[in-house]
């Protein structure tokens, strides 16, 4: 006998999330999203038989959204018994959820196309966006909205269809072409295909699509290397001492804010007095990240603090685009003043400065902590970062720098053979 039970895809949503049905049958699962949603305050298992609905009587609109939950339900006994009369035989999940869809969702199952779906997961996103008070712009959005773009211009120039049953290793060549061709970066090239890859799975998830080619291992997201930089901790006071002029001072002050709280240039500039706790022997910033709406709390470094003070706690504000345009002018007069110039096959080599931009300050951060000693943990309550797989992508040390590190644990033992100690080794 077949069991239906409705779940919540976000049992801890602030708001409406979908609704998910899965079905028990023979040892094994269907799941499909139905197409409804429901906040999860009025969420509460009640059972009639093998069916679970969650529903609770306080819904504005119970009696309705119970009887659609009954009514899918209903249909989806009906498709599972006329499939097993017909065939002799169990569905398998991927048919069942075909047939199941193709009932309860007729329209969506015709009409829909890869362009409007994904249109419709940007189109959540910006109301998830809007919900959390978070500007579009420190969010994943652009990245969707750009890669729709991208794929609708590549549909007209390659007179390539795209859709949901035309993703397949054509199109991902075709497509990795056409972006190679338009002068996209091999990273940007892999971000755009983890998004599609991305729609795709949440388009399977809900029974929309069934054309597994992007699962292949083939269809894989495209990267390169890239020689991202850090500034140690003797540039940064260096940066700090720099004469520069006003605009440049205020660029060069948010960017060291970053490089010694870990934050998001975006979330340095909503910094205020309000965002200060504490006493001038222990000062703190509280503040919740944008991008991800965590929590976090830093101690204030000695120069931010000055800074802050230098500002009244109003700190100036540009945009990204100006703070990256600034910083590069930056880089060269830093590259002139600080000694941390390193030597290279033709002199010293300069070219590290080029690089500064605003993401710098917060990777500055996390390396200069790692190699003063501090846990990988502590610096990840701080950089959000969520394995130390990530993490340790993120940090910029050389090989060099990470013998220092060992050759500081070494020096207590170093210190006990001088002193004619054998260590007692098992």
């Amino acid at each position: 006998m077949a069991e239906y039970k409705f779940y919540l895809k976000d049992k801890n949503s602030a708001g409406p999330t979908p609704i998910r049905l899965h079905i028990h049958y023979s040892n094994m699962i269907c799941k499909l999203y139905i197409g409804e949603k429901v906040n999860p305050i009025y969420w509460k298992e009640t059972k009639k038989g093998s069916r679970v609905y969650k529903v609770s009587k306080e819904h504005p609109n119970y009696e309705q959204l119970n009887l659609r939950l009954s009514t899918i339900a209903n249909d989806s006994e009906r498709v599972y018994a006329n499939f097993k009369d017909a065939n002799n035989q169990e569905p398998t999940p991927d048919k069942l959820k075909e047939l199941v869809l193709k009932k309860i969702k007729p329209d969506a199952w015709q009409k829909e196309t890869l362009f409007t779906y994904f249109q419709q997961i940007i189109d959540s996103k910006i109301k998830d966006a809007e919900r959390r008070g978070v500007g579009k712009r420190n969010t994943v959005i652009p990245t969707y909205e750009l890669t729709l773009a991208d794929l609708k211009e590549f549909q007209k120039k390659k007179r390539f269809r795209v859709d949901f049953d035309s993703i397949n290793m054509k199109f991902y060549n075709s497509y990795i072409e056409f972006m190679t061709d338009k002068g996209l970066k091999r990273n940007t090239q892999g971000t755009r295909l983890k998004y599609v890859k991305a729609v795709l799975r949440q388009a399977t998830a809900e029974g929309i699509n069934t054309n597994l080619a992007f699962t292949n291992n083939a269809f894989k997201s495209v990267s390169e290397k890239v020689e991202a930089i850090y500034l140690n901790e003797t540039e940064l006071r260096d940066l700090y001492t720099l004469e520069l002029n006003d605009t440049q001072g205020k660029v060069r002050d948010l960017f060291l804010i970053s490089a010694y709280t870990g934050l998001r240039i975006s979330d340095v500039k909503r910094i205020t007095g309000a965002n200060i706790e504490g006493n001038p022997g222990g000062r703190f910033i509280r503040i919740t990240t944008q991008k991800t709406g965590a929590g976090v709390v830093i101690p204030v470094y000695p120069m931010i603090e000055q800074i802050f003070l230098k500002y009244d706690y109003n700190l100036p504000v540009f945009s990204d685009q100006h703070i990256n345009r600034t910083l590069k002018d930056i880089g060269p007069i830093l590259a002139e003043k600080t000694e941390s110039v390193v030597l290279g096959a033709n002199g010293k080599d300069k070219s590290k400065y080029d690089k500064i931009r605003s993401h710098t300050g917060r990777r500055s951060f996390c390396t200069n902590m790692y190699l003063r000693g501090v846990k990988p943990a502590t610096i990840m309550k701080i950089s959000a970062h969520k394995t130390e797989k990530e993490f340790f992508k993120y940090i910029k040390v050389t090989p060099d720098e990470n013998a220092q590190i060992l050759n500081g644990y070494f020096e207590n033992d170093r210190e006990l053979y001088a002193n004619g100690t054998t260590l007692n080794i098992q």
